[in-house]
């Protein structure tokens, strides 16, 4: 097999992963810090859905990576590469770590400082664009987040609760696939719009590739990052994880038709923050709040200092 072709697969399995390890955990993390569902069954609906976003819905993202930031097909196949490696090292040290961070900022992180020591020619009004929906992303999600706990609770006042709390789990579950295919729709695109510049594979076998190493990545990987954010900003009954997952999904579905990448760990913190607030603001842990905005600020940075580190590792060794 050659050694190009190898090479990658194997980058791509390994931003997968690395995407998976923190981000994928956000589509059902909630489910399973509400006890409606456990790890194991999460993971296998999670996995399904996410798939057949990424397949159905996962081209407006993979547009803008591939071209409206920088014209990756102008770029090196070296700089794809160095790109990813950046990216994924930041995201798995994340992930060890159980810190809830962006997938998108590391990854545009790495590709803008790669792009900038190459002098590539960069859309600076896209990147100022995707700037402001970073900011606020969090904010549409703590909106959603309460208004659908404001409903569900104007719903409760004139329902039956017994029987309304027999049926929540299937809400909880459904919001959840809701999240996982729009998790599929939006972070699919960040893996094949960085390898828009190569002909080895097409970009459906890319897209499936990405989205099954997102899947395992969740698997194996992501447990920190789930306890993170399933059970640390606000302890969730059902009624919290269905509201905090509905404002999360229609966010994170938003962002994805628009084809703006965003954060799923934004979005779906966001979600459970507005939820805890419209519950009461002394459930939410703003400690931890806190520790998650710090990985914000610091992850596009990180992302472009490794992605230039492994652009000139990989020019010593390749």
């Amino acid at each position: 097999m050659d050694f190009t072709l190898v090479l990658l697969l194997g980058v791509t399995v390994l931003l997968g992963l690395s995407i998976g390890a923190t981000g994928v955990s956000t589509c059902f993390a909630t489910t399973f810090g509400s006890g409606i569902l456990s790890h194991k069954k999460s993971l296998l609906v999670v996995f399904i859905f996410l798939i057949v976003g990424s397949m159905m819905q996962g081209n407006h993202v993979t547009k803008t990576i591939s071209k409206g930031l920088v014209d990756i097909s102008s770029l090196s196949f070296q700089a794809s590469i160095a790109m990813i490696l950046g990216a994924s090292i930041l995201l798995l040290l994340f992930a060890f770590y159980g810190i809830p961070s962006s997938n998108t900022q590391a990854i545009v992180g790495s590709l803008l400082g790669v792009s900038l020591i190459l002098e590539a020619s960069i859309n600076w009004n896209k990147f100022l664009m995707l700037f402001i929906f970073w900011i606020l992303t969090p904010l549409i999600a703590i909106f959603f987040g309460g208004l659908s706990y404001y409903f569900i609770s104007k719903i409760l006042e004139n329902a039956n609760i017994l029987k309304f709390e027999r049926y929540i789990k299937y809400f909880v579950v459904g919001s959840m696939i809701f999240l996982s295919y729009s998790f599929g729709a939006s972070h699919v695109g960040l893996v094949v719009g960085l390898m828009s510049n190569q002909t080895l594979i097409s970009v459906s076998e890319l897209t499936i590739l990405a989205a099954l190493s997102m899947g395992f990545g969740a698997i194996f990987f992501s447990k920190r990052v789930t306890l993170a954010i399933g059970k640390k900003i606000t302890e969730l009954d059902p009624r919290m994880a269905f509201s905090s997952q509905t404002g999360g999904a229609i966010t994170i579905y938003m962002m994805a038709i628009l084809g703006v990448p965003t954060s799923s760990t934004q979005a779906m913190v966001g979600g459970i923050a507005g939820t805890g607030l419209s519950k009461s603001i002394a459930t939410v842990d703003k400690s931890q709040l806190w520790k998650i905005f710090r990985g914000w600020v610091i992850t596009p940075l990180l992302g472009a200092f490794l992605g230039i580190l492994s652009f000139y590792t990989l020019g010593a060794i390749l």
